[in-house]
């Protein structure tokens, strides 16, 4: 995965080509209804709303932390081909957040949304190496933040995630 928004590796060079046209037409469209002053650029606060105005997803914690890193940066505000890059990183994550969602499933055997012991020892027994009940344990203890001895979705993202 991708780490959070590398401004010089996403701002630099044409993001513009990796849309179609009529995706840019779109994005455009968007992005210049809310540059209120016509001057090309919307403000940081902005993103969020002109992101979900075209159907991404971010969540309030993604975007907080495109704003500190654009801050971080003496940003204010971001013109399109830079809105762009984001936009095009929310995707990249979207992909990345749908790969977990069926490795989930995977091993959710029963479908009812948690892994306990069971369906990890025997995806490990299955797919993977042999692992000792302790082991899973482990993992599950590792993965497990509410302690309730099962991992749900978003537990399983945030441990696979994590650096």
């Amino acid at each position: 995965m991708m780490p959070i928004l590398e401004i010089n590796a996403i701002f630099v060079g044409s993001t513009v080509t990796e849309y179609d046209q009529n995706q840019i037409t779109e994005i455009s469209e968007a992005f210049n209804l809310y540059d209120k002053d016509c001057d090309g650029k919307i403000a940081l606060n902005e993103i969020g709303i002109v992101a979900r105005s075209l159907g991404r997803s971010p969540t309030e914690k993604q975007l907080q932390e495109y704003e500190t890193k654009l801050r971080n940066e003496e940003i204010e505000q971001i013109d399109l081909n830079q809105f762009m890059g984001i936009l095009k990183e929310m995707d990249e994550n979207k992909e990345d957040i749908e790969d977990l969602r069926k490795a989930f499933s995977i091993l959710d055997k029963d479908g009812n949304g948690v892994i306990d012991a069971a369906e990890l020892r025997h995806a490990m027994t299955t797919i993977g190496e042999k692992m000792t009940l302790e082991e899973i344990n482990e993992i599950i203890s590792e993965f497990d933040t509410n302690n309730d001895g099962k991992i749900d979705f978003n537990e399983f993202v945030t441990a696979i995630l994590k650096d």
